[in-house]
């Protein structure tokens, strides 16, 4: 399960503080991993960061996107050790799984399709929806349950009897594959495709750009020569990384524009083509000049 543990600084200055102290603490408990991040001050949720990095690691095997993830995770721990990683879901491949996997040819010739299947599956783990009995007004729902001794496994799953349009009855391992798994807790996807998101936010002397260059570069680049990500398993990046690269591309186009029209500005008022190509050419050098005459009146005023 999921926790929050909440601590608040006398000073609020050095509330950042709290975290090392806090990291140090949960290490100490066995089987819980933690992961803790200062509030800003527009947060609307806990466990929420305004230099939130969300790495999505997408793909339809759940093993291989594991293997990724981890892969993923350990590389950030590596290039930015102060960084907090909170995986959604949880890494560990711990809970065990009944899977049930009908062979659609021989569910076919059965005369049965798979809602067939899985009506019976549920009546024998839980019980199964049959219709509704209505008594002096109220209904009542009617719920199929197949007997048991309550210790239902794989075996006596695949014995129970299918009913099939012949009139026959035929143990349910003729029709499916029933296997034993182990799976994560929860089933995240991503515009319909499973993914497993890595919660980044990188500590407090790295910019967020900076963060988001290493991931991409030392992390998700040497992934992609290797051609361990393809059309099939890919990664992308959202969250507060997504946000600054639209906002910078934005500016980028913003600036360009603006750099047009005061060009097309100053040529019509000079009546000249080059007088005001020379004038915005010697600006950023003036504008250095402007910054380290700045930074002496800092120092010595």
């Amino acid at each position: 399960g999921n926790g929050y543990l909440s601590a608040k600084s006398d000073e609020p200055l050095r509330a950042s503080e709290l975290i090392p102290l806090l990291s140090s603490l949960s290490k100490k408990l066995p089987g819980v991993e933690a992961h803790f991040n200062q509030l800003g001050l527009f947060n609307n949720s806990w466990g929420s960061s305004s230099r939130n990095i969300e790495v999505h690691v997408i793909g339809p095997d759940l093993d291989r996107l594991v293997e990724l993830a981890t892969r993923v995770r350990s590389g950030v721990q590596e290039i930015l050790p102060e960084a907090g990683t909170r995986p959604e879901p949880s890494l560990e491949m711990g809970k065990p799984e009944l899977r049930v996997l009908p062979d659609k040819v021989r569910v076919a010739e059965a005369g049965l399709s798979n809602n067939d299947i899985g009506f019976t599956v549920d009546a024998f783990i839980d019980s199964a929806y049959a219709d509704k009995y209505i008594l002096d007004g109220d209904e009542i729902d009617l719920a199929l349950v197949i007997d048991g001794d309550g210790s239902q496994d794989d075996r006596q799953l695949e014995e129970v009897p299918i009913p099939t349009a012949a009139g026959t009855i035929v143990p349910l391992s003729s029709l499916a594959d029933v296997e034993m798994v182990s799976s994560l807790q929860s089933i995240r996807r991503i515009n319909r495709e499973r993914a497993i998101t890595i919660n980044v936010t990188p500590p407090d002397g790295v910019p967020l750009a900076a963060a988001i260059d290493s991931i991409e570069n030392e992390i998700v680049a040497p992934l992609e020569e290797s051609g361990e990500l393809d059309g099939l398993y890919r990664i992308s990046m959202s969250g507060t990384a997504d946000k600054l690269r639209d906002t910078w591309d934005a500016l980028w186009l913003n600036f360009l524009v603006a750099i047009l029209i005061t060009y097309l500005l100053m040529a019509a008022l000079f009546e000249s083509w080059v007088y005001p190509l020379v004038i915005m050419v010697s600006l950023p050098l003036a504008a250095v000049g402007g910054i380290v005459g700045l930074r002496l009146v800092g120092l010595f005023v």
